[in-house]
């Protein structure tokens, strides 16, 4: 009777350290999945952060871009303006030459 005990006992024990083994293996497993999760996660932060930061830059360069836009309208307005203001005095000196 003390044998088979004895023998019952000897198998659960290696049934206890397979099984020890088993969970160490699986956390091993798990702790690696974990770390390649972790580090994929934030290769894929950084690309994003990066996109972002291009997109920010391109923004910028876009408002620069439509203030030199807007800058160069402005412009031919006033030169538009200024064209009308010539042909003005030009018709009032051809008349004042002709009165002369």
């Amino acid at each position: 009777m003390n044998e088979l005990r004895g023998e019952h006992e000897q198998q659960m024990y290696e049934l206890k350290l397979q099984n020890q083994d088993k969970i160490d293996e699986l956390q091993l497993k798990h702790d690696g999945d974990m770390r390649k999760m972790g580090q994929r996660l934030k290769e894929e932060l950084a690309a994003k952060n990066e996109k972002i930061k291009d997109m920010d830059r391109q923004q910028q360069k876009d408002k620069i871009l439509r203030e030199k836009a807007e800058n160069a309208l402005r412009n031919m307005d006033d030169l538009k303006e200024v064209q009308k203001n010539l042909a003005v005095d030009r018709d009032i000196i051809n008349q004042e030459k002709e009165i002369l």
